[in-house]
């Protein structure tokens, strides 16, 4: 792609090229036309310019075809036959015509070679240009749109694995948070429902006059005792039933003493 930029760059330098020597050498062939006025060379003279606008016109379309170059190049060519001709025979006559006919038509000659050059060079250029640009077609677009396949293949695979690895975190996390529910679930059933359970049933058995029950709350985890609030409630009912155990025990004791006295 760069070589075709670069060739592209200089395509439009050589076409500048030759619209620079276009018009100079036109004009040129204009003013000689008088050197051959009276003679049987005059339309030969004035038809030389009109060869030198049709190479030019010529040129111009050669850069921007692509169907029908070959004829256009063999026209250009044929032009080229023509003009050379012509100004031959011209150049010759001009020796015949005085200092001024000659040495215009060694100016002619001079800037007749540097036009055909820079026409030559457009042409070339152009052709190199339209071979890159076919090569890029042809060759290396294929070459890259299947590097880009190539690519998106590997993109969509890497994403179906990432993909994967991420459904499979997804169910490593619902499983991870599945297990931690259950033991929380499990902490709160064993270390706080039930011995609420418990002390709840113990008091409930001290309020219909069972004074023997007790809670013996015990709260423990991987082999120690916890002592929270749950526990310390647990203990304190137990010692409120051990406390009114006794106090019922001794007024039992005292009224029987009374009794028997």
């Amino acid at each position: 792609l760069d070589k075709a930029m670069d060739l592209g760059d200089g395509l439009r330098e050589r076409k500048e090229e030759g619209e620079e020597a276009t018009g100079p050498l036109v004009a040129k062939l204009n003013d000689s036309i008088k050197y051959f006025e009276g003679t049987g060379l005059v339309n030969q003279a004035g038809l030389q310019r009109m060869r030198v606008v049709k190479l030019s016109y010529l040129l111009e379309r050669y850069l921007m075809s692509y169907s029908d170059r070959d004829a256009i190049a063999v026209e250009m060519k044929n032009t080229v036959a023509e003009f050379e001709a012509a100004f031959a025979t011209l150049k010759a006559a001009s020796f015949s015509k005085g200092e001024g006919a000659s040495g215009a038509a060694r100016e002619i000659d001079g800037m007749w070679q540097a036009y055909s050059k820079a026409l030559s060079q457009a042409v070339a250029s152009n052709d190199s240009y339209h071979g890159q640009l076919t090569a890029l077609v042809d060759k290396h677009a294929p070459a890259v749109i299947e590097a880009a396949n190539g690519l998106t293949k590997l993109i969509a695979a890497h994403a179906k694995e990432s993909a994967r690895r991420g459904i499979w975190l997804m169910a490593a996390s619902v499983v991870v948070c599945a297990v931690f529910s259950v033991f929380f679930i499990w902490m709160a059933k064993t270390h706080m429902i039930a011995p609420l359970l418990r002390i709840r049933e113990t008091v409930d058995s001290l309020t219909s006059g069972d004074l023997t029950g007790r809670a013996d709350v015990k709260i423990g985890f991987a082999g120690w005792d916890i002592k929270d609030e749950i526990a310390g409630l647990g203990v304190s009912v137990d010692a409120m039933a051990g406390q009114m155990s006794g106090m019922i025990g001794r007024i039992t004791e005292t009224a029987g003493m009374l009794s028997s006295a």
